[in-house]
């Protein structure tokens, strides 16, 4: 998967999605338990009295994901900025997407993947 991000280009692009909404939910109690955490999970190994008053144990974890592409666009606040601007035409190529695909974001100032999802079935095209 680093190739993924190693070989990749910035490239502007016009990208159309289909409407879609992603909600993820993994456990994560055989990832924590193959690495050597299987500890927490049970009553009579787990010390969790530090952090729960009269100990405790983890019965499960589940990391839960959502995202919501739609029409409204951008939930980020407007900032106005006073200085001139100068418009720069580029030129683009457009994307429809129709098929299945892969989506993930990515933040490459610290070379994280924040989703990866599949989507088989896009529907509501543009």
């Amino acid at each position: 998967m680093n190739n993924w991000f190693y070989n990749s280009e910035k490239k502007r692009i016009s990208l159309y999605l289909p409407i879609l909404g992603i909600v993820n939910k993994i456990s994560l109690k055989s990832f924590l338990s193959f690495h050597h955490l299987e500890g927490v999970f049970n009553e009579s190994q787990a010390d969790l009295s530090k952090m729960i008053k009269g100990g405790g144990f983890i019965n499960e974890i589940i990391h839960i994901s959502s995202i919501k592409i739609d029409e409204r666009g951008s939930y980020l606040p407007f900032v106005p900025f006073d200085a001139p601007t100068i418009l720069k035409v580029y030129a683009s190529m457009s994307i429809f997407v129709t098929k299945p695909f892969i989506l993930y974001l990515y933040k490459s100032t610290n070379n994280l993947t924040l989703h990866i999802s599949v989507i088989v079935q896009p529907f509501n095209y543009l």
